[in-house]
């Protein structure tokens, strides 16, 4: 299916469609009671995907090929049923269940699309078919609706995250459906119907603050989305399409949804919206900070549930993109030149998430012919192939930073559904130059709720964010540089510890001051540390040339014993493919530094108060203390995977004391001024 728009009217065309019924409207809001699972399965019409490939599918098709190597040794059966397994881990919790399905998901589009190579999965095809059937199986048996318990213990779905998980495990369903005999297809039916069932009568919860609901909505939409989509003649299918419409309407919803009256779907906005999720300058919270991630993550949603409508040559009702661009605009400023979003929060998870959120850059750039988009989407499919070119095992991220996990079932939901877009859309969009790019997004940008600056030239990217007590930051990534520099949560402001008290690093903020120019910003701050004990001063400005200033001055408010003062602190990564940097100091010194395979912590001193890294910015410090490199061993840890996950971040910082110190009231703990002097950039690292 190709949709008949152009350009310039492809959005307006695409809004109009899926208009619903008065009738259907009226019972939108009842909870159905779950049909006899007997020939639910007369309902399935399996819609037939009819495209062909580009030279995007091609490439995108090889690495999910590769992908699919990961797998070769993960299938176990599981003697429970007959004709059951799993791949890789057998349990009910998120990256379990999910890693299973995905994988085979990642299966399934392989056997059906492209040219399978059991070459490179180093399994036949009909092995690869007998793996699908028995994951599909297997998840049947051992969902909520089923009889038994996962290999944990317990079952999966119905709850937390299970939209998401059924509904790649209907999607595989619908790709294998003519493989699959009858009973297994009454299983998936019954899973597939249920998952809907959940959200009919159900209110879509509300949070902005901290936690917002826009993501788990989003993925909540998928469960509706694709049982209408895969059951049209289905008693239900009205009730689905309908929660699925206000469902979609309560993702990225802000305050003035509420007094809205412009028509969606044949309502006025404010009739739909019942909840507020994001900030009226289109940035969310999650995690507790304003997280880039989770406005990937929720569009991520949107643009799964149209695209089952979009590849099964159905109409997406004008909700499914409700707010999309408005948050998609916030998003495209926020991209490094490597992909992905600077994280002016920080990050609580491994950095390089290329692999996700390809998808939402391909539903913009196949569905609404946009040009920065296929040029976003054309940078992450490159830096995928160099992911995963580091292995020779299909994986993308090395053992020590997720895990046994790897991520790889993710290609095929995200890069999975790129090919998709691709193959169905089929819109043949010219990507904008980079330097066309960069200059729409060159200035600075000031989002007033999500309480940060952002200050895009073509040499760097520098942020400071204000948004909560623990995470008063500022970032600084130099042109090609997001594997170089890390999103360090006490970023420029550091750690002061007081000695005996736990490091909370909070800020309370006494007075904050903004100028913002077009081509620069400056921030004040005067903030009170360690219990009131400390006044930190500080300014943060970002010149309009290649240069950031710092300038600080520490001092204690009342008689305090510090640990540690250290402050002006960069998080130091490695850039992709590479496992060393190099540190020279002002007198021409150089010194490596190693990646994984050095065991050891060491630390680095510059006394003459200037260090350049990796030839990429010169970090020179006049004032009070000494400019360090602390290369640290040893991933940084987060929860959330097989084995964990996390990432490689040493720390470049000016330490202002070596031991404990005491210091009286009045008594300037430190002082000076710090300089980040971005060089040129000539072409990325290889």
């Amino acid at each position: 299916m190709k949709f008949p728009f152009s350009p310039a009217v492809g959005l307006l065309v695409l809004l109009s469609f899926g208009q619903v019924g008065a009738d259907e409207a009226a019972d939108a809001n009842s909870r159905a009671t779950s049909a006899p699972i007997v020939n639910q399965r007369q309902y399935f019409e399996a819609p037939k995907i009819v495209g062909r490939e580009d030279a995007f599918c091609r490439r995108a098709y090889r690495v999910m090929l590769k992908g699919a190597a990961f797998c070769k040794d993960l299938y176990h059966p599981w003697p429970t049923e007959s004709d059951c397994g799993y791949l890789g881990w057998g349990g009910h919790g998120e990256k379990e269940i999910s890693a299973n399905i995905q994988l085979a998901h990642l299966y399934a589009l392989l056997i059906t699309f492209g040219r399978y190579d059991e070459q490179v999965t180093g399994v036949s095809r009909e092995e690869a078919l007998r793996r699908v059937k028995g994951v599909i199986r297997y998840c049947c048996f051992t969902h909520v609706t089923g009889p038994h318990p996962c290999t944990s213990g317990k079952h999966w779905g119905g709850g937390w995250h299970g939209a998401s998980w059924s509904t790649v495990l209907a999607h595989t369903v619908w790709l294998v459906w003519p493989e699959l005999d009858d009973p297994t297809r009454e299983m998936a039916t019954r899973v597939i119907t249920a998952e809907a069932d959940r959200f009919l009568g159900v209110d879509p919860p509300s949070g902005k603050i901290n936690n917002t609901m826009a993501e788990s909505n989003a993925w909540n939409t998928r469960a509706l989305a694709v049982a209408a989509v895969m059951f049209p003649r289905h008693p239900r299918a009205p009730q689905w399409r309908r929660a699925y419409q206000r469902w979609a309407m309560n993702v990225f919803s802000v305050a003035d949804d509420r007094r809205d009256d412009t028509p969606v779907d044949g309502r006025p906005v404010r009739e739909w919206v019942t909840t507020e999720n994001i900030h009226p300058d289109f940035t969310l919270e999650n995690h507790g900070i304003v997280y880039p991630v989770y406005m990937w993550a929720s569009m991520n949603g949107l643009c799964q549930s149209a695209l089952y409508h979009i590849v099964a040559g159905q109409k997406p009702p004008q909700a499914a993109f409700h707010h999309l661009r408005d948050v998609y605009e916030v998003y495209k400023r926020l991209q490094t030149w490597e992909g992905l979003p600077a994280y002016v929060n920080g990050s609580d998870k491994f950095l390089h998430l290329q692999v996700v959120d390809i998808v939402v850059h391909s539903f913009f750039a196949q569905v609404f012919q946009d040009r920065e988009a296929a040029l976003l989407e054309a940078i992450e499919l490159d830096i995928l192939e160099r992911m995963q070119a580091r292995f020779n095992n299909g994986r993308l991220y090395p053992v020590a930073e997720v895990g046994r996990w790897s991520r790889v079932g993710n290609l095929s939901v995200a890069l999975g559904g790129s090919y998709l877009l691709h193959y169905v859309c089929r819109a043949d969009v010219t990507p904008v130059g980079r330097c066309e790019f960069d200059r729409r997004i060159t200035g600075v940008s000031y989002f007033p709720d999500g309480n940060f600056l952002l200050h895009r030239t073509p040499e760097k990217l520098v942020s400071f964010a204000w948004s909560k007590p623990h995470r008063v930051m500022g970032l600084v990534i130099p042109r090609e540089g997001s594997w170089l520099v890390t999103p360090h949560v006490r970023g420029f402001t550091g750690t002061i510890r007081e000695q005996g008290r736990p490091d909370k690093q909070i800020f309370q903020l006494e007075k904050i001051d903004k100028t913002v120019h077009k081509d620069s910003f400056s921030v004040s701050v005067i903030a009170l540390r360690c219990n009131g004990k400390v006044e930190h001063r500080l300014t943060f400005e970002s010149l309009s040339g290649p240069d950031v200033l710092m300038r600080e001055k520490l001092t204690a408010l009342k008689p305090v014993i510090l640990d540690e003062a250290e402050t002006g602190t960069v998080g130091i990564g490695r850039e992709l493919g590479r496992d060393q940097i190099t540190l020279e100091s002002a007198r021409g010194e150089k010194t490596t530094v190693g990646g994984f395979a050095d065991p050891v912590n060491r630390t680095f001193e510059f006394p003459e108060g200037q260090v350049t890294v990796d030839g990429r910015f010169i970090y020179r410090w006049q004032g009070d203390g000494t400019p360090c490199y602390f290369q640290w061993s040893k991933v940084s840890r987060v929860g959330g995977a097989p084995g964990g996950y996390g990432h490689l971040e040493d720390r470049l910082a000016v330490r202002h004391i070596k031991s404990p110190r005491k210091f009286a009231a009045g008594e300037v703990i430190a002082e000076g001024e710090l300089q980040i002097h971005v060089l040129p950039f000539d072409s990325p690292p290889q």
